[in-house]
Formats: C-alpha cells, structure tokens, sequence
C-alpha cells in the first residue's frame, strides 16, 4: 500500500470531480479497474509510454494508466488520478524532476535529497528534538540526528513501528523512532531489513558472519522449523537461523548447505542409512536394495560384527551364502555349518581355518612352509598372479624355480620374485625380459653386443664356439657373440635369414619388426641388426656407413665394391649416389628388398633381378661384413 502525503487532499478532491465529457468515439475507456486509452494499432490499446494532448502517461501491459507511484527502469514516477505524469513537485517527502523522475543525491531549494530519493533534514526545528513524535514543521520528512534516521509523516507524525514508503516497508523502533536494520525480532518473530538502507527484504538472507535466514515472501518474517523450499528441505531454528551440518532432533541430518540428507550418509567414518522419502535415521535391521543392514539405536550401521545370530561384513551387509570364519551361513544368514582347523573344500573351493577358528581372508598365509593367498571370501587362490608372485595349481606360491605359463618361462628367485634381466641362476646365465620377466632365447642384442641364450634352456653360450645357421660365432667369458666372416659365410647367413621375410608386407616408416611392415633401408637394418652389424636408418645413410651424420652412430665400417664382386650378402644402392632405395644380393643375380606397398607378390618383401630391370639402376654396392 502506498502511503499517502499532501497529495491525499488532492487525491480525494480529484476522484469527486466529474470527468469531462467524451462522446462514443472517444479515445479514452474506463472500467472498474482504472483508466485505458484504445487505439487502432495491435493490440488495440496503449501499452508503456503514450502523450495524449499536453500529457504524459504510462499504461501497464494490462492496458491500465499507472496511478501514483511507478518504478520504470530504474527510476520512479508519480501518476496522478487521471494518469498524468507529474513533474517539478514534492510528492511524499520526494522532488519530481522537470522529466517526471525522482531526483537523488541532489540539493533542491536548499533541501538535501539522499541517494534513495528521500529528502534529509539535519537541523529539525525545537519542536523535532529527540523523543518528539510529532512536528508542525516536518512532514513527508526523513531527519538524521546523533547517527539515527528518523521519520515525520505527512501529519507530521514521528513514524513508528512498520511504515511503507514509496512501496519500501521500514520499521522503527516503537519507543524511540530510529530506523531499524538487520535481523529484527517483533513479537515472537524475526525480519530482515538492508543494512544500508532499511528496507524490508525477504528470500534467503546471509549475514557477514555466516548466519543464514529465509524470510518469507508472504509473512515477511523469518522460517523456523523445517520449511521446503525449491525441491530441499532446510530446518531453521527458533530465532531462524538455517542449521547446518548437524543433527536435528537426533533422527535428521543437515548438509553444509543446510539441506535435509537422504539415503547413504558417511559422518567421522561411521555410517548411516537415512529414509530415501523422509530423511528419517533407519535403525534395527533394515533391507536396502538387495541386501540387508543392521542399525544401532543412535544409527550407526554395525560392521564386522555379529548381531541376532548373523554377521555383518565389513561393507555392512547381512553374511549370506558363504563362510563367516569356521562357521557358514545361509541364504538367511544363519549358521547352518561349523568347521575345525585346517583346510577344508566345498564345491570345489578350497578354505583354511587357522588355529583359532578364524577364516584366512584376503591374505597371504604360510602354512607348513608354504605361502598361499586367499580371496577376500576365502577361496585359496590357484594358477594365477598375485602381487607380483604367481601361485600354481595347488595354490602353493612358486619359489626357487622356472615355471611356464601359458608357454612363457619364468624364473622365480628364492623369495618368489621375478627375475628380470641378466639372472645368474645355478651357475648358469639367462637374460629375461626386463618389463614382463619372460625368458628369453636365441640371439639377442643388449646394449649393443650380441649374445646367444639356447633356445631349450635358455642357458647364455659363455667361453665357447658355436656354428649356428651355418655361421661360426665365438662367445667370450661375459658371453659377448663375435661371427667368423671367413669363406664369406657371414654373407651367405645373412641372405639366408634375409629370404626368411619374403611375402610380408612394405610400410613406409617400418623399422621395428619384419613381421608387421618395413620399408627398404628398415628391412636392411633390421637383418644386418641381427647379425649384430649397426647399420643407418635411412638408404643414403647407409651408403655412407660409419661416416654418417645420422644420429645413433657409430655404425659399421662400410666397403664399396663393383658389381664384378658382387656377393651375397652385400647391399645395392639404386637411382641416385646417394641411393633412394637399398636391397640385399642373395645371388645368382637376385636381390631380396622390401619394394612397394602393393600386396605379395607385386609389392611387399620379395625377390627381384639385381638390377631392378636395367643396369643403370645400381649406383653403389656396399659391404659391411
């Protein structure tokens, strides 16, 4: 409600004079809701700002004229009776600028207007002191005494209590008339008004310090008990304070938001189970979901513990269908077996029971010498890895020993580790692959040096010479590989291993398996890196031997021959002096190379003329063994 100032008097002398007359054409139409104006444009009356004549006015979007005060954009306005919008005029403590708007933080004839509009008197007349509540010389009048702001009605009236200005509610102490702010209690009940400027406000409200409140937007006062709001609960207590994080009447929980809990609830590592639907603490023994629970009477759920003849686990479920300890129960938890010490099998499945009639769970347990691992439901656990040790077929951890799995070969120290890399291993030397542990055999190429592991133990060749492939290798005390080239049998090897990888397939960029896709000089490298001759990536490095740039150097030491001496074994360069493609002479005028990206036989690894087709192909033949 709109208070009314000098402007009452006007007013009510207004809607007694009778309005002029209009014909039945006339633009202007009136009901029991107030004044519109029709007009020919959609949607057939004024909406927002229209001047009729020498007047303003402001028709609403229901098609009234605004009457008294209305806030548009930012500012307000003053319609009189009829409508029209006044300007250059006091009206309720308040000055109308000569464009209809209330002026603020301004000075008119002498009088100082605060940022809200309102008109400020700093030096009230003898009859104003503190305590009066009434003055012939004030009236629509805001006055800031010692600090406190007061306020003089259009009778002159000190304002007390609530009291609405300009749409604004304020509220002022009955006793002394100071403008209040903040929380204020009146009665029984609790409001909120701006710090800064007093006016009343509602909605959720939180103060410097933390405290929230929510004023309703009907009552205007603060919530206290529990209150929906939105699709949350929240519980405010008797002066209206919003509770948080805490319990409420020791059944309900609420959040750090403030917001009544539902469901799973997990405070200082104890649990609780809170009714889905009313948020009520679940106490006794309670079925959730699938399984079910137990509850003490402050709500902590029980864990690891026995309670009306069940047990419940370490995750708060009912035990079912399994071995609590000695003892089993069943599909209703109940203890329908009990066993002794010792292992013991059902279905299958194997269990220990230790001396003091516990189950062994979800441990390691040396028993008679032995290590074993049982599942968390205490099944022995068998053929398989387990922290880095593997368990065998009795479930007994496999120590001091190889062992295959799934035909790969391990060594197992004495302790049940794995062994990776070099492993010295009753007199005896392997090397095991240094990420998975799997025993390695035959040639391999470790930090630069070749050595030879026999592919039926796995035993390194150390201090020994041996022929393999129809090539002579000599193997010194730390078993470093070394071939003897003489009779050029180090070049037919490696035609010979070459061959090998006839129809597997080109890939540009492929250097790193035989198998999966090589291009040309990869496929070189690749075959001479098994023979333990370091070779360039690239074909013009290759071309260039120890000389290169390439990075990965030093490689090995490159002769150049002519076709005169061609031999098996050597590679040829093609199309440029420094060739753009290399293959390997195997003899009798045939190269094998890795040629295109088409599919075996036109493309891929296989074997073409030497030449490729003519002569003038060949640029450079080298020899590196």
């Amino acid at each position: 409600m709109k208070k009314r100032g000098i402007i009452a008097l006007f007013l009510a002398g207004t809607l007694t004079t009778s309005l002029p007359g209009m014909d039945a054409g006339a633009a202007w139409k009136s009901d029991a809701n107030g004044r519109y104006f029709t007009q020919k444009a959609s949607p057939g009356y004024a909406v927002g700002w229209k001047k009729i004549g020498k007047y303003h006015y402001y028709f609403n979007t229901d098609k009234y004229a605004a009457v008294g005060w209305k806030l548009i954009k930012n500012d307000w306005y003053y319609f009189n009776a009829k409508g029209r919008m006044l300007s250059g005029i006091w009206i309720d403590d308040s000055y109308l600028g000569a464009d209809g708007k209330m002026v603020k933080n301004t000075v008119i004839d002498g009088i100082l207007i605060d940022e809200n509009g309102n008109r400020i008197t700093d030096n009230p007349t003898e009859s104003t002191t503190a305590g009066t509540t009434s003055s012939k010389a004030l009236k629509n009048t805001w006055v800031l005494r010692d600090g406190n702001k007061y306020y003089y009605d259009y009778r002159g009236k000190l304002a007390t209590g609530f009291f609405t200005i300009k749409d604004a509610t304020y509220y002022f102490d009955p006793d002394t008339g100071i403008l209040q702010s903040g929380v204020v209690k009146v009665g029984k009940k609790y409001y909120y008004f701006d710090p800064d400027t007093g006016v009343q406000k509602t909605g959720y409200i939180v103060l410097k310090d933390g405290t929230g409140y929510y004023f309703s937007p009907k009552t205007k006062a603060a919530y206290k008990g529990w209150h929906k709001i939105g699709k949350k609960y929240y519980y405010f207590n008797s002066k209206g304070v919003l509770q948080r994080s805490k319990w409420i009447s020791k059944k309900y929980y609420v959040d750090h938001l403030g917001r009544r809990c539902m469901g799973w609830l997990t405070l200082n590592t104890k649990t609780y189970y809170l009714n889905p639907k009313t948020g009520i603490r679940t106490k006794g023994l309670t079925r959730i979901g699938n399984d079910t629970y137990y509850f003490k009477t402050n709500g902590v759920m029980l864990q690891n513990q026995w309670k009306k003849n069940r047990f419940f686990q370490a995750d708060g479920k009912m035990a079912v269908k399994t071995w609590v300890n000695n003892q089993y129960v069943n599909a209703n938890g109940r203890i329908t077996k009990t066993k002794s010490a010792g292992f013991f099998t059902e279905k299958k499945k194997t269990y220990y029971i230790r001396a003091n009639l516990t189950m062994a769970k979800n441990c390691w347990e040396l028993i008679n010498n032995k290590w074993y691992f049982f599942k968390s439901n205490g099944v022995l656990l068998k053929n398989a890895w387990k922290d880095n040790y593997y368990v065998d077929a009795d479930g007994v951890r496999v120590l001091d020993r190889f062992y295959t799995i799934n035909k790969v070969t391990y060594l197992f120290l004495p302790d049940g580790t794995l062994a990776k890399g070099f492993a010295d291993y009753k007199e005896n030397r392997y090397y095991l692959d240094p990420v998975s542990g799997a025993m390695k055999t035959g040639f391999q190429l470790i930090n630069g040096l070749n050595y030879y592991f026999d592919p039926s133990n796995g035993v390194m060749a150390r201090n020994t010479v041996l022929t393999i492939n129809d090539s002579v290798y000599s193997f010194d005390a730390n078993g470093a590989a070394t071939l003897d080239a003489s009779g050029y049998a180090m070049g037919r090897s490696i035609a010979e291993y070459a061959q090998k990888f006839i129809g597997y397939p080109y890939s540009y960029g492929g250097a790193t398996d035989l198998t999966k896709g090589v291009d040309c000089s990869g496929f070189v490298k690749l075959v001479f890196q098994h023979f333990g001759i370091k070779l360039p990536r690239t074909s013009q490095a290759q071309a260039l031997g120890h000389n290169s740039k390439e990075p990965g150097g030093p490689f090995a030491q490159v002769k150049y021959v002519s076709e005169k001496e061609l031999l098996p074994g050597d590679v040829i360069g093609y199309y440029y002096t420094a060739p753009t493609h290399v293959a390997i002479y195997i003899g009798n005028g045939k190269v094998v190379h890795a040629s295109n990206s088409q599919p075996y036989p036109k493309g891929g690894i296989k074997i073409s003329d030497y030449d490729l087709g003519n002569p003038k192909n060949i640029t450079r033949i080298m020899r590196y063994w």
